[in-house]
């Protein structure tokens, strides 16, 4: 059987390709008045109902639908956001976990902005600058046709057809929160986990969902129905990092930060406990 290739890229060709190249997306501006702050994005538009990250801070907002961030409330998702407007985090540290110790930071679920990467055509890959596009992000546990004693955990991207002006790049991947291993990105392998006295066999799936004015794009992991510990990351792809990729022997495991998208900071992590 053939191997696939460890990563996975996304290509899709946009009507205006050849007029994109060379594009600089504008960063994302925060407006104050009386009634609040808001934020406008690079095409104009204020964000609402979706959660915003400072790409400053690293904290995250919620605009919501009048365009005005929330605070001292619950969002309409179900997370308590402060006074300052910033998303109260409370999850279960304990510090022991390779997560805890990485220094990286999980994104709540739902409608936000992303970075993406590179332009491409059908005979040839052509990079672009990084662009900011509107997504929804979901992870949900499937029990349904899977057998017995295992589950399907399943996160989407969802990118919707009318805010496409290009084409684009998504990388998808996933990683053990307790060890860092990172999973295989080969459909036809699967892997052992092995958490202290614990095993967990579990297999890494990519899947798709066309729709009529949208397009779904999954990375999923079959495991126990035990296993709590699968961290997805979704977002930014570069032809540098392609090329360190290349050099990485897909045959042996590896932890998430021996990989070259670990150091890219537009990166976004996700779990199905939004913790």
């Amino acid at each position: 059987m053939k191997k696939l290739k460890k990563r996975s890229a996304v290509l899709i060709t946009a009507a205006i390709l050849t007029l994109s190249h060379g594009f600089s997306a504008l960063a994302d501006t925060w407006q104050e008045d009386e009634k609040g702050r808001r934020i406008v994005n690079d095409a104009g538009v204020y964000l609402t109902d979706q959660w915003y990250m400072s790409p400053e801070s690293g904290l995250y907002y919620y605009m919501g639908s009048d365009g005005y961030m929330l605070t001292n409330t619950m969002t309409p998702d179900g997370y308590q956001v402060n006074a300052d407007g910033v998303w109260v985090q409370q999850p279960e540290k304990t510090g022991d976990t390779w997560f805890d110790k990485s220094g990286l930071s999980i994104t709540p679920q739902g409608r936000q902005d992303i970075t993406l990467g590179g332009l491409y055509s059908d005979s040839f890959m052509l990079w672009g600058d990084p662009y900011t596009q509107n997504v929804t992000v979901t992870v949900t546990e499937i029990m349904e046709g899977m057998p017995e004693g295992y589950k399907k955990v399943r996160a989407g991207i969802t990118l919707y057809d009318a805010q496409l002006t290009r084409g684009f790049n998504l990388y998808r991947a996933g990683f053990d929160r307790y060890t860092g291993a990172s999973f295989y990105l080969m459909p036809e392998h699967k892997q052992t986990l092995q958490i202290g006295d614990k095993s967990y066999d579990v297999q890494m799936l990519f899947e798709s969902l066309r729709m009529a004015d949208s397009r779904t794009y999954y990375v999923s992991l079959i495991c126990p129905v035990e296993y709590d510990g699968a961290v997805f990351s979704f977002a930014y792809n570069s032809s540098e990092l392609e090329e360190q990729e290349k050099k990485i022997d897909s045959t042996q495991p590896h932890t998430y930060d021996e990989l070259p998208h670990y150091k890219e900071s537009r990166m976004r992590y996700y779990t199905l406990s939004n913790q």
